[in-house]
């Protein structure tokens, strides 16, 4: 039986400066579940943009020196690589600055996200939903947000991009390319074919009505809430994974993995859960009150946790 695990992480600058600071921070939460289930297998689901910020890893740290805001810290790093970034966003990504630049530091996700996550699969010899990263596709001459899935061999076998895109992606922030709703499709090489909808997706119905129908999927929220997790946050937040799987019964589990933390003037709240078509214990968010339909949510909507349910029977 595959034990689900929904992992909430704690960010900040440091954590995404270099691969190994980079590796220790999504492999921590990985230790911890091995000591724990040992050789059972494990199917671990992180959140959203875990990945977006190591464009700032090695050499390119020094952009942080002195920042006080992502802006500040980006406008240094496009200084620092101008040249390369005018060309890129002549020929590689024309839809703005910030997409010039992760399309000329694609390496650097490449080396550390997307490398890293592929390690971690293999090390611990689990599946891995790797959360989201900014992503450059040259054939589309895009920036997308873009989420993966690892084999425990290490092997990329699926991944899905981000059609509704939130401020911070939009054109006053990351300015990246919203996914064709044509193009999201489920997980069906997962362990537990996977319906990947990346935070806001799932909240609207295009998305969910590629994912939904036909044999059983499980719901993968990977979020990211920039902002307080005030009383008002968390009621339509209940509009989200919750409904989907509680209220309209289109997904049997949901698993809703949330970043928290800070990133210069960019700050995370939110609490994970796992969402559950046939539970009927009550519980629910800080303010919220209790309502069936959650099997599991964190306590605190700040620092780590780790959320485990064991999958549905019928779905292995």
């Amino acid at each position: 039986m595959y034990r689900l695990a929904c992992i909430q992480l704690q960010i900040d600058e440091q954590c995404c400066t270099s691969r190994t600071r980079f590796q220790n921070w999504i492999e921590a939460p990985l230790q911890r579940l091995r000591s724990r289930y040992q050789d059972e297998p494990i199917y671990a689901f992180y959140p959203e943009h875990i990945g977006s910020f190591t464009i700032f890893s090695g050499s390119n740290q020094i952009a942080l020196e002195g920042a006080e805001t992502l802006e500040q810290a980006a406008a240094a790093l496009i200084k620092r690589s101008l040249p390369r970034v005018l060309w890129a966003r002549l020929y590689r990504a024309p839809q703005g600055w910030m997409p010039a630049l992760a399309a000329v530091h694609r390496d650097i996700f490449q080396e550390v996200y997307w490398e890293g996550m592929a390690a971690a699969a293999k090390k611990y010899g689990l599946w891995i939903a790797a959360g989201s990263c900014l992503w450059p596709d040259f054939k589309t001459r895009g920036v997308y947000n873009q989420s993966w899935l690892f084999d425990p061999k290490g092997r990329a076998v699926d991944t899905q991009q981000k059609v509704h895109l939130v401020e911070l992606e939009g054109s006053r922030g990351f300015q990246l390319k919203e996914a064709p709703t044509a193009k999201i499709h489920r997980w069906d090489s997962a362990p537990i074919p996977t319906a990947a909808a990346i935070c806001l997706d799932t909240f609207h119905d295009d998305v969910i009505s590629q994912l939904s129908g036909g044999s059983p999927a499980i719901l993968y929220q990977p979020s990211a809430n920039m902002g307080p997790w005030s009383p008002w946050q968390q009621e339509d937040w209940m509009r989200g994974c919750h409904r989907r799987v509680w209220e309209q019964q289109l997904f049997p589990m949901g698993i809703n993995p949330m970043l928290t933390g800070s990133f210069l003037d960019l700050t995370f709240e939110g609490q994970s859960s796992i969402a559950s078509a046939s539970e009927y214990t009550r519980r629910g968010y800080l303010d919220m009150p209790s309502d069936p339909g959650f099997a599991a949510v964190s306590c605190r909507y700040s620092g780590d946790d780790i959320l485990v349910a064991s999958a549905p029977q019928a779905m292995e």
